[in-house]
This record gives structure tokens, sequence and C-alpha cells, in this order.
């Protein structure tokens, strides 16, 4: 951090005691919000039926509720005031019914305007689509949106205004279609059907099972033949992922390993499954976008590979209708280039207990070196690593204790040996951590420190000072009112003594209130500026 950037934390705070401020002395609340709770309309949405719009909000105390209609690119009006709409409340949840639609029903938009207290806010519905009965037959539904083994299945059957208005010349009966087509003998616990309002049948697979899968739908007879089919199939979870190409090296085993700038791809892969089967990936806190790799669900995400990156964890998350939970696999990610580099002799490397550090000796006089890191602890005991025929070796310095360590790097080869010294400081938490190469730094952080400091002082002042004079604010009110009612004694009733000394010391009060209400602006105005 340097001194710009806390001049502009400073300046954000200023900025933010003045709105704080201003919101206080006059009282103002903001009260729009753009989602105030959930707005549906139940489906399916059938021309000539009655279509049922919800609206379910987030509060549930007493509010005005208006619901609104347009065309799209039309200005919003109210419902007509027929009997087309029904409108009541029930069980927190405002309900709308638009009954039996027509052909200028479809493609409208609808709007509910909500306001209570503390919440004003207007949510709007997709574009209405009514679907038009072509079929002789009539319509098959699905109502389970997720077919879950031994749970029953239920579908909605709406007939046509020809099987309606003809029922001698037609029938109803349920059927399943696998590699062929079964008639359904309704059962009672295993298949059955009730009829329900807005002219529709219900059928009900009970505790369905996979020797249920199919497809189902009605037969209306031979003068009306089949309504469509829908698919009811248990669905199956796929394989748990895996990454591809993962690596051992000699600091992480089974990781996603690179370079600093690379242009990097992962592949995620699974298997199986009913679709539609979701594919997230992720690196530490930043999404990816991962695409289709090829016909099988196997997903592949591009990036570009950087140092923040180093010992993240790279996430693929798996999930389809069979699962409750999804499917997660990780594997950390090494970046090659992410540690700090010590090529001087006499190098010191500052961290706090509970950190960890990735340190790397290279050598870059020779082509080859056998390099190995070497300390000696204070009971005698030395520890090692080697890194034979490389040109650089990375350790894992766990800051596990407080101390001071040495550790050696020792380079050799046929011809020569070379050795760094690296000195690891490990100090509390909350101790100041001062590095012989950058006393300047800690000196401008203090300084930035002092400025922030400063910045939070003038807060917490003038957070006090605007709450002052609303009080005084209010005291002024007050004493304007008792005057009011003095002066209103007086014409109405007559002047006592009493009553003038009333109003005096009313007007004293109000005097001093409005004094004091001054010296605490006045304070304020000079803090703010």
């Amino acid at each position: 951090m340097n001194i710009g950037m806390a001049q502009n934390i400073c300046f954000f705070f200023r900025t933010f005691l003045i709105v704080l401020s201003i919101l206080i002395l006059f009282g103002k609340v903001i009260a729009g919000v753009n989602q105030c709770g959930t707005l549906t309309i139940e489906q399916p949405t059938i021309l000539g039926r009655n279509v049922t719009f919800t609206f379910t909000p987030e509060t549930t105390s007493d509010a005005d509720v208006n619901w609104q209609r347009a065309k799209e690119r039309n200005p919003w009006a109210h419902l007509p005031n027929d009997n087309k709409f029904t409108q009541y409340f029930q069980d927190g949840t405002y309900y709308l019914i638009l009954t039996d639609t027509v052909i200028g029903n479809d493609e409208v938009l609808y709007r509910v305007d909500y306001r209570n207290k503390s919440v004003s806010c207007s949510m709007e519905t997709p574009k209405l689509q009514l679907q038009n009965i072509s079929d002789l037959c009539g319509f098959v539904y699905l109502r389970t949106t997720n077919v879950t083994e031994g749970e029953n299945v239920e579908l909605e059957y709406y007939p046509s205004k020809f099987v309606m208005r003809l029922p001698e010349y037609t029938v109803r009966q349920w059927m399943r279609s696998t590699n062929k087509i079964f008639q359904i003998i309704l059962t009672k616990g295993l298949y059955e059907e009730e009829k329900e309002p807005n002219d529709k049948y219900v059928l009900t697979l009970t505790m369905f099972n996979e020797r249920m899968n199919g497809r189902y739908g009605v037969y209306c007879g031979e003068a009306a033949k089949y309504s469509n089919f829908v698919d009811v199939i248990l669905p199956v979870a796929p394989k748990t992922p895996v990454f591809e190409g993962l690596k051992d090296i000699d600091d992480c085993k089974g990781c996603i390993v690179g370079e600093d700038g690379d242009q990097f791809s992962v592949l995620c892969k699974t298997s199986g499954g009913t679709q539609p089967i979701t594919v997230t990936m992720s690196i530490g806190n930043e999404s990816l976008s991962p695409v289709r790799y090829n016909d099988t669900a196997d997903y592949m995400a591009f990036f570009f590979l950087r140092n923040r990156h180093h010992m993240a964890n790279m996430t693929c998350t798996v999930m389809n209708d069979a699962l409750t939970s999804p499917f997660i696999t990780t594997a950390p990610v090494y970046v090659i280039n992410a540690p700090v580099e010590f090529n001087i002799s006499g190098s010191v490397l500052n961290i706090s207990e509970g950190e960890r550090a990735y340190v790397k000796c290279s050598v870059k006089s020779l082509r080859t070196f056998n390099i190995s890191w070497v300390e000696h602890t204070d009971d005698g005991n030395m520890y090692q690593k080697h890194c034979l025929m490389k040109t650089d070796c990375v350790i894992v310095i766990d800051a596990y204790r407080i101390s001071q360590r040495h550790l050696n790097c020792q380079a050799s080869s046929l011809q020569t040996t070379e050795q760094e010294t690296l000195t690891v400081n490990i100090y509390e938490k909350s101790e100041q951590r001062f590095n012989k190469q950058d006393t300047s730094g800690s000196v401008g952080n203090s300084f930035i420190w002092i400025i922030i400091s400063s910045c939070l002082t003038a807060v917490l002042i003038g957070a006090f000072i605007a709450g002052l004079v609303a009080i005084k604010k209010l005291k002024t009110v007050k004493a304007q009112s008792e005057a009011n009612q003095v002066r209103h004694r007086g014409n109405f009733g007559g002047t006592s003594r009493n009553d003038v000394e009333l109003e005096d010391r009313a007007y004293e009060r109000l005097n001093d209130t409005r004094h004091a209400t001054g010296q605490s602006e006045t304070l304020y105005s000079q803090l703010s500026s």
C-alpha cells in the first residue's frame, strides 16, 4: 500500500461520512428494491384454460398489491374491472387468476406492484405464452419436475375441445410406450387418476422405479387418436469427475503443473448420467467457463496460469437431477515460477508464525548441478533435500514456531561447488517485522497507517456530531411546539401570567437549542471541508 492509496481510502471514508450524515439529518430512507419476492406463472399455460399467477413476498406485513399488464414496449395499465380476473390472498401468497384465456391474452407481460412500510418494488413476469392444443386428443404435461426413485410422479392431461364437446365419440385411456405401446390399467396404489379444476385429469405413478421408465400419453379413440407423449425416466447419476494430466513433482503429488503466464487448459472427465448435466470449474475463488470437449460429458477450461494461482485448488463440480448434492473433485495447482528466488548469500526472509513460504535456490553459471538444501537445527539434527541433475531446487518452509533458522543451499558439479545462505526469521503474528533491505518501506507503511487512523477518527467524530445535530433538531421541533401551544391558548382563552411565563421559558429553550444546533453544524461543516 502506498500513500496515494491511503489518501484514496481517506477520501472514501470522508464521502461515506457525508452521505451518512445527510441521511441522518434529513431522515431520508432508501426503500426501493428490484426484487422483493417470488413471482411465477403456473405451468402449463393453455389457450382457453385458466392461467394462475402467484406472488410470494419476502416480507409478511400489511401491504398494497396492484397487478398490471402491458404488451411489449407499451405503457403499463391496470387490470380491467371485470370477471376475467380473480384475486385473493392465502397462506402468505397473492394469487391472480385469468379465466378462459383467448388469443388476445397471448404475448402479454404482467407486473405486480408491491408496497409496505419498508419495501416498495415492482416485479414482472416473462411474456405469457399460451399453448394452443391443436391435437384432437389433447395435451399431456409432466407436473413432477424432478423424478426421484421411490417418490410419486404426476402427469396432467388436458382434453381438447373436441373431446370435451363429443365425449360419446372419444375415450380416455392412459398409455405407456417402451418398445411398444401398453395400456395402463388404473390400480389403487399403483396407477391412480383424479379430476381437478381447470378441466384436467391427473395420473399418479406411485413409488416410481426404473421398471416404470417410459413415454406416457393418452389414447382418445379412433376419432381423436393420441395426445403427445412425454418422457418419464428415472435419472442416472454421472461418474465422479477426475482431472486428466495430473503430475507428480518433488513438492506436489497429483498436481496441475505449469509456468507463470502459460495459456493453460485443464480437462475434467466424467461419463454417463442423464442429461442435463451441469459442470462448473474454478481455480481458487476465480470461476472458469468450461466448454464441452467431445460427445461425452468431458469438459475443458482454458485460462492463463499466474503466480497467484500457486497452491490454489482447481475444482470441478458435476450435477444432474439424479444427485441431491454435486460430485466435486479438486487438485492443487503448482506454478513453477511462483517461489521466491534467492541467489545472494546472506539473504533474509521474514515470515509470521503459521505461514508457509516456497523458496527456490537456482544456479545459472553451469547447465547442470546437483543442488541440496541443508539445515542444522539447535538440537543437533540436520535436514536435507536433494535435487539431482537440476539447475534449481525448491523447498517448503512451514513457520510452525518462533525461531531463527539458517539454511544453506549447496550446488556442486565436477568443476566447482557453490553455497548460498538463507536466514529465516519467524515472528509472532502480532509482531512488527522489519527487513534490513526495506526499512524505508516500513516507515512508509507506518505513515500510511497514521493517515488511515486519522481518517477513521474523523469518521467517528463526524458520526457523533451528525447524531448530535439530529438530536438538537428534534429538541428544536419540540421547543417550537411548546411555544405554539402557549400561543394557541393565549389566542383562544386570554393570556394569564402563568401563560406568559411558560411562553418566555419556551422561547428561551428554543433559542438555546437553535444556538447549540448552529454550533454543532458549524463544527460539522469544518470537519467535512
